[in-house]
């Protein structure tokens, strides 16, 4: 008696719907008033499909249509496919006596098609071979194949129709940006929403004629840097902004908004544009705090006869309302290094020295170069040893015969030169 009992609740166990399939079911006979009815079969198992309600075939597919995201309106649609936002479930060989397959898979022209509920964009269902759909997801029916293959109740196969929402609305972004940046960069503070039900927002890129940049997720700070050592001027400076969740739909906006870009610190303010990030102090864009101006004098003649001793000089300016400590190093990748001293320093520092200037003064250092071998140099000022931190650079010729012109040729050291820099050397060491 105990065996019989235990075989027959194994039955019961062997017919029920998996656990995350619960909503929907295969009856014998009409659905509930609350439940769809998405098909009929002809058995509960190795069964032949057509419309609900056709003659003789009395198993009803019925799903929970307040818990699961079908409608109460399904029905077979034979003009090969539903009408836009309605979702395919399945797809039939004739309306009747029909062997079914997975939607779009030979072209089985008669589709059953459901209106989901408000609260769903649309769905869509796939053969799954594992037995069991996931929690999120409606099991319906089994099937023996995906193709001509015959259905049954969800024990009856392996093979589950897993059906699940699909989304079909883009995400939100709201981007929120300074309307007025230096020509340095601009950042942007993001924040997308996603409702489709997929799982959230994906990346948002903001596009600008400068770059892009991109933010992940839901939201945060992203900054497109503007050309490094450049004074741009842009006034209206549109941008776009695409955001896409983890569905792919995507929110692309179209000039989403504009900005304006002006000079930024150290840039010139008296050449049109003039217009400061900061204020135009003494032809220079400054802020309070930031560094002096330095630069070399290029109106002066860089051309240095062999043998002599020429002034090449240096403009120190300080836009700023505080007094500036300011660090200066000369040097050069060339012999030239060897032939040149600060103005004062030939025997103590010679190439590095501190300057002080006083808030909005202008100053100008001297350093002295000798002609010490006809050829073209490059001499740097910076504020250390380190080359790529230069304020400046400036290019030298040494030739054997001053003139405004180039030289012809570049002789090595005569006997007089020779004994010249030799005797220079030792006072410069």
């Amino acid at each position: 008696m105990k065996l019989v009992l235990l075989v027959f609740i194994m039955v019961l166990l062997l017919l029920a719907p998996s656990a995350d399939a619960a909503t929907c079911e295969l009856k014998y006979g009409n659905c509930g008033g609350a439940e769809s009815t998405l098909f009929s079969l002809y058995n509960w198992t190795n069964a032949h499909a057509a419309e609900s309600g056709t003659l003789n075939y009395n198993w009803s597919v019925c799903c929970d249509n307040t818990a699961t995201i079908f409608s109460s309106d399904c029905y077979v649609n034979t003009s090969n496919g539903c009408a836009l936002g309605e979702g395919d479930i399945l797809s039939l060989f004739s309306t009747t006596n029909a062997h079914a397959e997975v939607n779009n898979t030979l072209g089985y022209s008669n589709k059953v098609c459901c209106n989901p509920p408000g609260l769903w964009d649309d769905f869509y269902c796939y053969y799954n071979t594992t037995g069991n759909c996931a929690t999120s997801e409606t099991a319906v029916v089994s099937m023996y194949n995906y193709t001509n293959s015959h259905l049954g109740n969800l024990s009856a196969y392996n093979n589950i129709l897993c059906c699940k929402t699909k989304d079909e609305t883009p995400p939100t972004a709201i981007v929120t940006y300074p309307p007025v940046v230096p020509s340095t960069s601009i950042s942007f503070d993001v924040t997308c929403t996603d409702t489709g039900g997929s799982g959230g927002c994906n990346k948002t890129i903001i596009n600008t004629t400068y770059g892009n940049c991109t933010v992940l997720g839901a939201g945060g700070t992203c900054t497109i840097a503007f050309p490094p050592s450049s004074c741009i001027y842009n006034l209206n400076t549109v941008f776009d902004v695409n955001a896409t969740d983890l569905a792919g739909n995507s929110n692309y906006t179209a000039n989403y908004g504009s900005f304006d870009v002006k000079l930024a610190d150290l840039c010139d303010c008296c050449t049109p544009p003039a217009e400061c990030f900061s204020s135009c102090i003494e032809c220079i864009c400054s802020s309070s705090g930031d560094k002096p101006f330095v630069g070399f004098d290029t109106d002066n003649n860089q051309i240095i006869e062999l043998g002599k001793t020429e002034k090449i000089y240096v403009k120190i300016k300080n836009p700023t309302p505080t007094k500036k400590s300011v660090p200066l190093y000369i040097g050069s990748f060339d012999a030239v290094k060897n032939w040149m001293w600060f103005e004062s320093h030939k025997y103590d520092t010679r190439r590095n020295i501190t300057v002080t200037i006083d808030a909005y003064a202008e100053k100008i250092v001297v350093i002295n170069v000798i002609g010490g071998k006809t050829g073209d140099y490059s001499i740097t000022i910076g504020p250390d040893s380190d080359y790529a931190n230069r304020y400046d650079e400036i290019n030298i010729r040494i030739v054997s015969k001053k003139d405004s012109g180039f030289f012809s040729s570049t002789p090595g050291l005569g006997v007089i030169s020779l004994l010249f820099i030799i005797m220079a050397g030792a006072f410069l060491r």
